[in-house]
């Protein structure tokens, strides 16, 4: 995920640019926020991390992943002293300039710290700016960092495991295959971001309130995330105070809050799990929506939280049933590239850049902007030039395709500002 990070491209940070994580499905009355009573909560399936090395949990995660996408491990070996020291030393590090802050409609502020990780031995790739409070920051996290990843890596062996599917799942042009789940894993970057959330005025955040960010559906193949812990001015952990309200999309099209136990690593699956699996996979896995509202913090205070974002592999050719043009994610991103920075208008490009219809986010910008341009990136930009680079695109040139006009990223994934300066975004 994350991603000019999700949702957030993170342009003051010197790192290769990220794919946003985050994409939106339409669905239906998400404006509409519950006028009854509080629905019962979300308790996800709790599974021993023991159960997942010997095997002996298998049913019951595949199980989880079919009816609500959503799994959360328990017991992890020195997990839970790490999270609670790593969190509570995230927002003095997100206070520097080596965070991207993002403020929402609803007041609060959200400061990111992305970094990721590669495929491969050295992949795990440091914050770009590590100076003072950060430079702490980045040793404190790295054993923290290194445990999410065997954890990880263990969810999607036992997931690969616990599945019916054909092989391979995916080709690379040079004819390398990802037979399970685990290899795709394995094979892709892994997006990672510390976030602060702060709000100084108080506001509710119960079912009547519109929330943070709106209920939506991640890009990734999966997640795995801290439940997120609320530090005080001081720095200190309190593991008693509101950290908000976490919100699933359950498969009967309701929605609840869940409840998440502290010391546990949860995984939850997004639509990418569709883009990687076929249509008759074994059992058929479920993205799970969600949502957040974020709680007032007082002066000094902050909400911490961090995810892993699995993406697939960048070599990886897309799926016909996805696309027609049969190119790597990574060939993807070299020709449109090109074709907006180069100022050239490749017909193939073009209609790349045009997103289909259904491709529409959930949470709507706020920001109005002058005909002849389009909110992205967090302003309004031409979408014929803008400060030198050439887009010609415009509401007519797509509407001739079938098309609508959106602010997209080189993979055709829609910008959305609850996920801002994560990705590399532009009209198309």
């Amino acid at each position: 995920l994350p991603t000019p990070s999700p949702p957030d491209s993170l342009a003051t940070l010197s790192q290769p640019p990220h794919i946003d994580p985050h994409i939106f499905k339409p669905m239906l009355g998400l404006s509409l926020y519950a006028l009854a009573a509080d629905p019962p909560p979300f308790h996800p399936v709790s599974i021993p991390h023991s159960g997942l090395v010997d095997g002996s949990s298998s049913t019951a995660l595949i199980s989880a992943l079919a009816s609500s996408g959503v799994v959360a491990i328990k017991g992890i070996p020195g997990y839970a002293a790490l999270r609670s020291d790593i969190l509570a030393a995230t927002p003095a590090c997100a206070a520097t300039p080596a965070a991207a802050a993002h403020t929402f409609p609803d007041g609060t502020t959200r400061r990111t710290l992305a970094t990721h990780s590669l495929p491969g031995a050295g992949g795990v790739q440091p914050l770009a700016s590590a100076e003072g409070e950060c430079a702490a920051f980045e040793r404190a996290a790295a054993p923290f960092r290194a445990l999410v990843a065997a954890a990880t890596n263990l969810f999607a062996e036992r997931l690969s495991s616990s599945l019916r599917a054909r092989a391979p799942l995916l080709v690379a042009e040079d004819g390398t295959e990802f037979n399970s789940l685990h290899d795709v894993s394995t094979a892709g970057e892994h997006l990672e971001h510390f976030h602060a959330y702060t709000r100084a005025t108080p506001s509710s955040h119960g079912p009547a309130s519109p929330p943070t960010i709106d209920l939506h559906t991640d890009q990734g193949i999966f997640i795995a995330f801290t439940p997120a812990l609320m530090v005080s001015a001081t720095g200190e952990p309190d593991a008693a105070a509101d950290a908000g309200r976490f919100e699933v999309g359950l498969a009967d099209g309701s929605r609840a809050e869940a409840h998440f136990d502290p010391d546990s690593l949860v995984f939850l699956l997004g639509d990418g799990i569709h883009q990687v699996l076929p249509k008759d996979a074994a059992p058929r896995l479920r993205a799970a929506p969600h949502a957040l509202s974020a709680p007032p913090t007082g002066a000094g205070g902050a909400r911490a939280w961090y995810g892993r974002m699995v993406l697939p592999p960048k070599e990886a050719v897309i799926p016909a049933s996805l696309s027609e043009n049969r190119k790597t994610f990574g060939t993807l991103r070299a020709i449109m590239v090109e074709a907006t920075l180069g100022g050239v208008e490749d017909p193939e490009a073009m209609s790349l850049g045009c997103s289909a219809p259904d491709l529409r986010p959930t949470h709507r910008e706020l920001s109005a902007c002058e005909a002849g341009t389009i909110f992205c990136w967090n302003r309004c930009m031409n979408t014929t030039e803008d400060r030198g680079v050439w887009y010609g695109v415009s509401d007519e040139i797509c509407a001739e395709q079938g098309k609508l006009l959106q602010c997209t990223d080189v993979r055709g994934h829609i910008y959305n500002s609850s996920y801002d300066r994560h990705g590399d975004y532009n009209p198309n």
